[in-house]
């Protein structure tokens, strides 16, 4: 069955209670938010605000809603509630499910588990600056930008959004694969997410606008996923004014687990004390090249960076 058809199981939707502003007014359950996910426009409901003495009924007011949809947009909503895992919908246990449609609804339109490189460009310009490299223990991963491999210039090409839109792509991809290794390596009740490490670049080309673009998404991103800490190493006096820009993005739990280190030997030692002694950061071996999203193409891909 399709996620557009209906079924006698879809028209007992659990209607969500919903306040005069068009937000649900609770936190929901885990077992809830797993009936949500997997009924076909569960999690997709219009989110537009409605009179309390409207004579309709909820379920009309819902299907009216849905009957205002693009059906493009209503398709690949559903399709992206239907892939949430268990893992991802715990996150939301206790939160409002407007805050999991919003996640579903920017799945939709991202779609990180399709992208494809080489071929797939603007992404293709930043092949190699991501890397996902496993940590020791099982519900560790860590996930290392080098911001000496990734050339914003490169995107001269392509028009300025074209790039944002393919780098915000590249980078949940990456998260994507980090969720999916540490659940294959058994590790998934215990995940709080990557550990980050950024290798900054003292390059004046990183403050063209698109490069700063990219920094925000990149920030946009990680709001839809756990993350376990960050580690900015060796930020050198440009970065000053790019973290004037980024620093009020950022939530106080976000920004209590940011942390500066100087220069590259500590960074190499924070590096190995989550992977265990081996390669330094500087010359791990490159992460996954994005392709169909499988637990085999993940296990090839890490394996030499493991080893």
């Amino acid at each position: 069955m399709s996620a557009m058809e209906t079924s006698p199981e879809a028209e007992a939707v659990p209607q969500v209670s919903r306040d005069s502003s068009g937000s649900s007014d609770g936190p929901m359950s885990l077992e809830l938010l797993q009936v949500l996910a997997s009924t076909p426009d569960a999690l997709v409901e219009a989110e537009e605000a409605y009179d309390e003495d409207d004579a309709k009924t909820p379920a009309a007011r819902r299907e009216e809603a849905l009957a205002a949809l693009d059906p493009a947009v209503r398709k690949a909503r559903n399709d992206a509630a239907l892939q949430l895992s268990t893992r991802t919908l715990k996150r939301y246990v206790g939160a409002p499910v407007d805050e999991l449609r919003a996640h579903v609804t920017w799945l939709a339109r991202v779609k990180p588990t399709s992208l494809a490189l080489p071929t797939a460009a603007p992404a293709a310009c930043a092949s190699g600056t991501l890397r996902v490299v496993k940590a020791q223990e099982p519900h560790d991963v860590a996930m290392l930008f080098d911001g000496r491999r990734w050339h914003p210039w490169s995107y001269d090409a392509w028009s300025t959004d074209e790039c944002v839109d393919a780098f915000e792509r590249y980078v949940a991809f990456h998260y994507e694969v980090c969720a999916k290794l540490v659940e294959q390596r058994g590790g998934g009740d215990s995940y709080e997410g990557p550990t980050i490490l950024v290798k900054l670049a003292n390059r004046p080309q990183l403050m063209r606008p698109v490069a700063l673009r990219c920094t925000k998404r990149l920030v946009d991103v990680a709001r839809q996923y756990p993350l376990k800490k960050a580690i900015l190493i060796g930020a050198p006096p440009l970065f000053a004014a790019a973290w004037r820009g980024i620093r009020p993005l950022l939530d106080e739990a976000t920004h209590a687990k940011v942390e500066f280190m100087d220069d590259e030997a500590a960074g190499d030692r924070a590096f190995q004390t989550i992977v265990g002694e081996g390669l330094p950061f500087a010359e791990a071996d490159e992460g996954p090249q994005p392709g169909p999203l499988s637990i085999g193409n993940i296990e090839e891909a890490v394996l030499a960076a493991s080893l």
